[in-house]
């Protein structure tokens, strides 16, 4: 038998909020000889009365059967809350699907939602549906995978032209998401420009299963300081070359709790790159 309804009595409720909003005319009789339908559907829980209907509005004969009552299970003793995604984390997903496929199922499960609340404004006004999320975890090693996802950072939005040929511009593409930075810009004519920038980073990671600490997380901060050259040609493409070094680099180890196991700073590390840009 099913830990589900280990203790509860054959065909009836358990005692609930749901089962005391139930209209008097809720039971539906039993199967009685044989029906025919376009789809038959096992269990008439949340998924199994949403697939019925959407069959059913596509013009699909439809019977819906279930060993007990309607909402018996968990779609009848659950709080009523609409969650997010999935019971796995947006970066669990990626890492096991890749990014396309896990955006996909993160689309699906927001079109479900989606779903849900129309339904709800014109069909069912008196659930009364209230859009809304909130993230909570119970274990330390969850809270700090849930810490992973929720970093933030000021994003600078700055554009200033100084003179005709000089700007303070945010920094892009350079890491742009790791933290804010600032770029001074030299225009020396239409094909050349020179650039001198900085920023703020700082990255945190989970570690895999095996090293000195599994499943933990390490934290990289830093300031990069760079130089950069740019050559257009024309407003379609150009190429850029930028050198650096960072600054005030520091590494830190926390366990799969989140307590700190080690930190410790590291030598100023040069670093360059080229950016080739085309547009259409």
């Amino acid at each position: 038998m099913s830990v589900l309804y280990r203790n509860d009595r054959p065909g009836e409720h358990a005692p609930s909020w749901y089962a005391a909003k139930l209209p008097s005319d809720a039971e539906r009789p039993p199967l009685k000889g044989e029906v025919t339908a376009d789809v038959a559907i096992l269990g008439a829980g949340f998924t199994g009365l949403w697939a019925a209907l959407t069959l059913a509005r596509a013009g699909r004969s439809v019977v819906v059967l279930d060993a007990h009552r309607v909402g018996f299970g968990a779609s009848g003793r659950n709080g009523g809350q609409v969650n997010l995604g999935f019971n796995q984390s947006q970066r669990t997903l990626e890492a096991r699907l890749g990014a396309a496929r896990a955006r996909a199922l993160w689309d699906l499960a927001e079109a479900a939602r989606a779903q849900l609340r129309d339904f709800c404004a014109t069909h069912a006004p008196e659930a009364c549906y209230r859009p809304g999320s909130a993230f909570a975890e119970y274990t330390p090693r969850a809270v700090a995978e849930l810490e992973d996802e929720a970093g933030w950072f000021p994003i600078l939005a700055i554009d200033w032209r100084i003179t005709d040929s000089m700007s303070l511009r945010t920094g892009r593409g350079f890491a742009s998401t790791r933290g804010p930075g600032l770029a001074l810009v030299w225009d020396a004519s239409e094909r050349w420009s020179f650039s001198v920038g900085g920023r703020y980073e700082k990255e945190r990671f989970r570690l895999d299963d095996g090293g000195i600490a599994p499943d933990g997380i390490g934290q990289e901060t830093s300031v990069p300081l760079y130089l950069g050259i740019t050559r257009s040609f024309g407003r379609t493409a150009s190429f850029s070359v930028i050198a650096g070094a960072k600054m005030g680099g520091r590494l830190r180890l926390e366990d799969d709790t989140g307590d700190l196991l080690e930190e410790s700073d590291y030598d100023t590390a040069p670093f360059a790159g080229a950016t080739f840009d085309l547009r259409f």
